[in-house]
């Protein structure tokens, strides 16, 4: 599966896009509306997703949840991923906007992936810690850090917000890009 909450570059990955689809050829991709002219031009097969709506992938569903991306995506999402055994919701962009990511919140997914990416509105160490408590996370890895300078994200800073405002959810930090523990 390739779940793409939006159409900016560090979300869509413009820059291994084409390889991991070649590279991938049974991959199905899923995606928000935002990201149909970008899918459309380059011909590759895929499913469209709303806020709100769900589909089945195997063993597998994919629930679409809003997302608070303001101005810069109002079409962004998130997405719940699970089983009859696991849950993990990626919040993709997002301000800790209650209102807006209460499906979410509600649905107490096992494993939080929140981007942490304090800038444009976006969630970031604090909000994110905020965030893992209200979804009574076991689990948060921390995501969206290290990608650019400018939009900051402290994994480290996140773990001692994390400390403070969920000390049940357990930490867990990967190596961007490779997916190995920090």
């Amino acid at each position: 599966l390739y779940l793409i909450t939006h159409e900016h570059p560090d979300h869509l990955d413009v820059d291994s896009f084409d390889t991991i689809i070649h590279n991938n050829p049974n991959c199905t991709v899923i995606a928000g509306k935002s990201c149909e002219p970008f899918l459309i031009a380059r011909d590759i097969p895929h499913k469209l997703i709303a806020s709100g709506t769900s589909m089945q992938c195997e063993s597998i569903t994919i629930t679409a949840t809003d997302a608070d991306h303001g101005d810069l995506c109002p079409e962004s999402i998130g997405f719940i991923v699970h089983d009859e055994n696991r849950s993990v919701y990626f919040t993709g962009d997002t301000a800790l906007n209650e209102k807006r990511l209460a499906p979410a919140i509600d649905f107490k997914p096992e494993i939080l992936v929140p981007s942490i990416n304090p800038k444009f509105g976006n969630l970031g160490e604090q909000g994110a810690a905020k965030l893992a408590k209200k979804c009574e996370a076991k689990i948060c890895i921390p995501g969206h850090f290290g990608l650019f300078a400018e939009h900051a994200g402290d994994p480290g800073l996140f773990k001692e917000h994390l400390q403070i405002h969920s000390p049940q959810t357990q930490y867990i930090a990967l190596t961007p890009g490779r997916g190995e523990l920090i």
